[in-house]
């Protein structure tokens, strides 16, 4: 009965959490949130006995992809954006209406009985050894691939952080302390 509740309540936090990074207005608080539901999902596999897909949840996405999420918030600076124009708003409503689609999607996802119940006999057969010796041998260009897409992604970051260097192309911060003057 206690794990019961606390899986719902691991659940409502990982919705909560994943809901508010959408939500919230700016970018490092929506790092923080989505930090939130990856370490409640990480709770859930615990709870669901999977341990090791808990560890790699905590390493690698709350831990490693979160610096370098907040690396490049904090290297582009994103301080004051600019209002949002009106040309934004059918765009935001065509967005609404995706989102509610995929919502709909979903709940009829889980309503019709579609997803297979969960095997736990074939989780408990994987280890971690299993796993490093997969990703060392038969996915090792694939994890490799995916640190050079990391790069890159850090890259075009700077890049796009220090435009304004390069071309002369001003911010919006910039904009507004010029008209103040």
């Amino acid at each position: 009965m206690f794990l019961k509740i606390l899986y719902h309540l691991f659940v409502f936090l990982a919705l909560f959490g994943s809901l508010m990074v959408v939500v919230s207005k700016k970018a490092i608080y929506s790092a923080l949130f989505l930090i939130l539901t990856m370490l409640t999902i990480a709770s859930l596999f615990v709870l669901m006995n999977a341990q090791l897909a808990a560890a790699l949840q905590v390493i690698v996405y709350a831990g490693a992809i979160m610096v370098l999420f907040l690396f490049v918030i904090m290297l582009l600076n994103l301080g004051k954006q600019a209002p949002l124009s009106r040309r934004s708003r059918p765009v935001r409503w065509l967005g609404l209406l995706f989102g509610v689609g995929i919502g709909a999607q979903i709940i009829a996802v889980i309503y019709s009985g579609f997803i297979p119940p969960a095997e736990t006999t074939a989780a408990a057969s994987v280890t971690i050894d299993h796993v490093a010796r997969l990703i060392l041998t038969d996915y090792l260009y694939p994890f490799e691939m995916i640190s050079v897409l990391l790069l890159v992604a850090v890259i075009g970051a700077v890049v796009l952080a220090r435009r304004h260097l390069v071309q002369g192309v001003e911010t919006v911060t910039e904009t507004a302390e010029k008209a103040g003057k």
